[in-house]
């Protein structure tokens, strides 16, 4: 199957668990610094983010992913969303987090996720299919 046989669709509400683990990989390292930080105890981080990602009517859900997929799963996925604006005077003060929000700009499209699990990189997957097909179906919606 070449890259352009593999489709691209949104996520499914079953699937926040691979949205999870590519999250992981595409964050460098803050989705496990957001996670690690929540009140979730006995939950690994890959099932803190699988919860969040479960949720609907939030910026942080699966409704907000387009997946690629074939029979045997999903290959990678890209989050984005409508940067919604900020409370009045409402101030990051995380300091790992501030930076990121900084560069937020009030309905924006904020891309936050883009990742291909290891075994299926290389092969177009983001380049030549997610980005193309992202950017038409989020400025549609």
């Amino acid at each position: 199957m070449t890259h352009a046989d593999i489709p691209i669709r949104w996520a499914r509400a079953e699937e926040a668990g691979a949205i999870a683990r590519l999250f992981l990989i595409s964050s460098d390292g803050l989705a496990a610094y957001i996670w690690g930080q929540m009140e979730m105890p006995g939950l690994s981080l890959e099932e803190v983010g699988a919860a969040r990602y479960a949720r609907r009517n939030t910026p942080f859900s699966f409704e907000n992913c387009l997946v690629a997929a074939n029979a045997d799963g999903v290959l990678g996925m890209a989050h984005a969303f409508a940067m919604p604006p900020r409370e009045s005077g409402e101030v990051e003060t995380d300091p790992v987090l501030r930076p990121y929000s900084e560069l937020e700009d009030a309905g924006s499209l904020y891309v936050s996720g883009l990742a291909v699990f290891e075994p299926h990189r290389g092969r177009g997957i983001g380049r030549a299919r997610a980005c193309p097909r992202a950017r038409s179906t989020w400025r549609a919606a």
